[in-house]
């Protein structure tokens, strides 16, 4: 069960860096859909390496 959790993140990060901040929200969502439900937007910003600024303007759309 971890080497499948481990598996997940490695998945989520490849590329990571060449995305936008949009691409970087969406692949969040589609990799744990239930990120929101668990975190704060603030940890979720944090974690994809933008403001919360630019997360509220990406979920707005």
């Amino acid at each position: 069960m971890m080497e499948e959790q481990i598996a997940i993140i490695d998945d989520f990060y490849k590329g990571y860096y060449f995305l936008t901040a949009k691409e970087k929200y969406e692949l969040l969502i589609n990799v744990f859909p239930k990120i929101t439900q668990i975190a704060n937007l603030g940890h979720i910003a944090s974690m994809l390496g933008i403001s919360q600024e630019t997360l509220s303007r990406v979920r707005g759309k």
